[in-house]
């Protein structure tokens, strides 16, 4: 899996190189994360690159990662989400748990 990660205003930034989809090993991801976490990392920003979309699978991982956070009193961010992206949120219900962001300046605490 191919990302990038920087630290900004208190988050944890992963931007991610590689699209994500209905076929993509979830399991690199999933231990890059909990890697993370296990480290400290208390807020986390996702940006999917433009043509990823989320199936099952990839919710769940995303609900997951949302109880983790959670459980740190942390904030989990879909950062700059494609239209794809943002309407399964809104179709799911996702998205008055996950947040949406459309800048890093939106993310909470963002200048």
């Amino acid at each position: 899996m191919k990302y990038e990660m920087e630290i900004k205003n208190g988050f944890h930034i992963l931007h991610m190189r590689e699209d994500v989809g209905g076929t993509t090993d979830l399991d690199a991801f999933k231990e890059l994360i909990r890697g993370l976490l296990d480290k400290g990392m208390k807020n986390l920003a996702i940006e999917f690159t433009p043509n990823s979309y989320f199936c099952s699978l990839t919710l769940s991982v995303l609900v997951q990662f949302l109880g983790f956070v959670k459980e740190r009193e942390g904030e989990l961010v879909i950062l700059r989400p494609n239209e794809r992206i943002a309407n399964t949120l809104q179709i799911v219900g996702l998205h008055k748990l996950i947040k949406m962001a459309n800048a890093e300046t939106d993310l909470p605490g963002g200048e």
